[in-house]
């Protein structure tokens, strides 16, 4: 994964908002399924799929903005972690039915209190925060609104995720 790549695709729909991060994901050679595998504390993941090329999964029975904020998460991972993902050998299973499925994800090895886990995380979270939210045009967005219900309609996200990002950005709702 080349992170010039990236940002080509990036700056090609930094127009819109919501950001079509499924466009984004497809033009990165990504596919992007919903399912109902996965458990309910699950929000999504990334996998390598047989013929090397990778697919995000998204958890059908969150809402749309939770799928939203997760798909970005994930092409995150797929930029930053692209090396470890491409490993092929740190696989995390679940188990639903009769049906084991195996999915790659950048913290399988790693203990979940790990700071290396968190790190990796985190990361994720920044870089899914700073495409569906970019600063310049986040902070141009609070501007114009007094409720952070707008703000967050506006991005497509939920009011926790813009709340999150307002905070970074040093901007408060009441």
């Amino acid at each position: 994964m080349n992170r010039q790549d990236f940002e080509k695709i990036r700056n090609k729909y930094s127009k819109e908002f919501p950001v079509p991060v499924i466009d984004i994901a497809n033009e990165l050679g990504l596919m992007v399924y919903e399912t109902s595998s996965l458990p309910i504390n699950v929000s999504g993941l990334i996998e390598k799929e047989a013929d090397g090329n990778f697919s995000i999964y998204v958890n059908e029975k969150h809402p749309a903005t939770r799928k939203l904020f997760t798909i970005a998460h994930e092409i995150g991972h797929y930029v930053n972690d692209f090396e470890i993902l491409n490993n092929g050998n740190q696989f995390i299973t679940y188990k639903k039915a009769d049906i084991e499925t195996n999915f790659v994800m950048a913290r399988t090895n790693l203990p979940i209190d790990s700071s290396e886990y968190k790190k990796r995380e985190t990361t994720a979270n920044y870089f899914a925060a700073d495409l569906l939210m970019p600063v310049e045009k986040f902070l141009e967005v609070v501007n114009l609104y007094d409720d952070i219900h707008d703000v967050a309609s506006f991005f497509g996200v939920s009011c926790s995720a813009a709340s999150i990002r307002a905070s970074q950005l040093g901007k408060f709702f009441i």
